[in-house]
């Protein structure tokens, strides 16, 4: 990669000292001609803070990144930083790791930039370059996050065993398939004392490496994540359960999935040891768990915020509705492949007035989504965010449906997608507004998703979203669905805006008056 700021023009002159704010450009036309030029504006220099915080949110790739520091040089300071803040490829790693191989004793401003590397998937270059990676870890005082994964030794051996001052990593991904790079893993850890989140995958290595591992974190580690998506992990046996709170004081957020080894036993002793330390529990792909440890969860866990249960084949629906009575500290729920029906949502609805985000993936047993606000004194009224993936038995069947209220539905969205009447700021208009605010489904949801739920009909779709007054965003995407619904849905979007203004600014007028 080219060092922009060889390329990089200078700024061009402010011509502000030299021009009268009250000039009037354009007082000389015959000048300006003759010579066929435009005519000179004063140059705006934005203050650097400003340029940064502009980059920081445009949330550019590194190819505009790029273009922006060839603007000016003071437009080059602030986006070179950006550039080399993450280190996510090889043709971006040797563009840092060429300075250092040539001059290693010099001082390279690039290394000061990085504050994300990623050893990942490397093939070619890493083991000709090992020795300049051994000096660019002594460089990197500034490095907070580090990925590696290797399926050969270069990226380990490259790790330096001891260094005069330890590193600022406080987020550590890795994936081992050795356990000849355990050892170069144990001697870097000891270098990281400031660890908070640690990412660890190894699907060839028996539970007592990852027991050795833990040892050399120390105790700021907060965040664990134990295992993978693809492969099964042999951890999660007693020894395991009762050896990682003592090794993780602090540990606050777990994460254990394809644990082959972890049963109900050695769950609830690793859940009762950490007490209510623990506040987000994911769960993935654990075969052997049955439905006593799944209900046992918030007597075990009783400050757990956010809870993440995937793929149980021999959880019950019963043990699903129990879990969720008894999680009344609970504010995100997700689950997926579980046997979730409507006593497991009338349970949502009863006990889980504390949930903002509520999330089902792929979850196949006939259920009724109504179930949620069947009882309006039971309504989730703080419920934000409403995520419906994959549930292909998912139907919106009401038990009791009003023409009155069918009526104000209807009106939600008008066809030719020009504002209703009731939308005046009148005193009529708020009292309708106020009669569909008492008919709806979800009173404070924002956010929602519909992801290829092929049992719930468009028009059940069109319901559900008008029924959510404080809807903000939504998404819905599905087989057959044509862009004429998906007008339909943008005009209910943007009716329920108008809706929540006129509401606001009738009731102030009705109070002016």
């Amino acid at each position: 990669m080219a060092d922009p700021a060889q390329h990089a023009p200078a700024d061009m002159p402010d011509t502000t000292d030299t021009l009268s704010p009250t000039a009037d450009f354009a007082s000389s036309p015959d000048q300006t001609a003759a010579v066929g030029l435009p005519i000179r504006r004063p140059v705006v220099r934005l203050p650097s803070e400003i340029v940064m915080t502009i980059l920081h949110f445009a949330r550019l790739c590194n190819k505009d990144i790029s273009s922006c520091c060839l603007v000016s040089r003071s437009w080059n300071a602030c986006a070179t930083p950006m550039l080399y803040r993450s280190i996510r490829n090889e043709k971006a790693l040797l563009s840092v790791l060429t300075p250092v191989l040539l001059e290693p004793n010099g001082f390279h401003s690039r290394l000061a930039m990085v504050r994300s590397l990623s050893l990942q998937g490397f093939r070619g270059g890493i083991a000709s370059q090992r020795g300049s990676l051994e000096i660019m870890f002594y460089k990197l005082h500034r490095l907070q996050k580090l990925v590696l994964e290797d399926y050969f030794d270069e990226c380990f051996e490259s790790l330096p065993p001891v260094l005069s001052s330890p590193l600022r990593i406080t987020e550590l991904e890795v994936r081992v398939w050795w356990s000849t790079m355990i050892e170069h893993l144990i001697s870097f850890l000891k270098n990281t004392p400031r660890l908070r989140k640690l990412t660890f995958t190894a699907p060839k290595l028996i539970e007592h490496h990852f027991l050795r591992v833990l040892e050399s974190c120390g105790s700021s580690l907060e965040e664990l994540s134990m295992g993978g998506d693809l492969w099964m992990n042999p951890i999660g046996s007693l020894e395991f359960a009762a050896r990682l709170p003592e090794r993780c004081p602090n540990l606050s957020i777990l994460t254990l999935s394809h644990c082959t080894l972890l049963t109900d036993t050695s769950l609830r002793l690793l859940l009762s040891k950490l007490g209510g330390r623990l506040q987000t529990l994911n769960i993935q792909f654990v075969p052997q768990l049955t439905d006593q440890v799944i209900a046992a969860i918030p007597h075990t866990s009783p400050n757990l915020v956010s809870l993440r249960l995937y793929d149980f084949p021999n959880i019950t629906e019963p043990a699903v509705a129990s879990l969720l009575k008894s999680s009344g500290s609970l504010r995100h729920l997700s689950l997926g492949f579980l046997p979730i029906g409507d006593s497991s949502l009338r349970a949502i609805a009863a006990h889980g007035h504390h949930l903002e985000t509520l999330e089902f993936y792929e979850c196949n047993v006939l259920f009724n989504i109504a179930s949620l606000w069947a009882d309006q004194s039971l309504s989730l009224t703080n419920l934000t965010a409403l995520r419906l993936s994959w549930c292909r038995s998912l139907r919106l069947v009401e038990e009791d449906t009003s023409p009155a209220t069918d009526a104000l539905v209807s009106q939600a969205a008008p066809a030719d997608g020009t504002p209703h009447r009731s939308c005046a700021p009148t005193p009529n208009a708020v009292t309708g507004c106020n009669e569909l605010l008492e008919r709806v489904y979800l009173p404070h949801l924002e956010h929602l998703e519909i992801k290829y739920c092929n049992s719930l009909a468009p028009a059940d779709m069109l319901r559900l979203v008008s029924r959510c007054p404080d809807l903000k965003w939504c998404q819905v995407i599905g087989r057959g669905l044509d862009k004429t619904f998906m007008n339909q849905v943008q005009l209910r979007l943007q009716h329920l805006q108008r809706v929540r203004k006129t509401g606001v600014e009738g009731q102030s007028a009705l109070l002016k008056k």
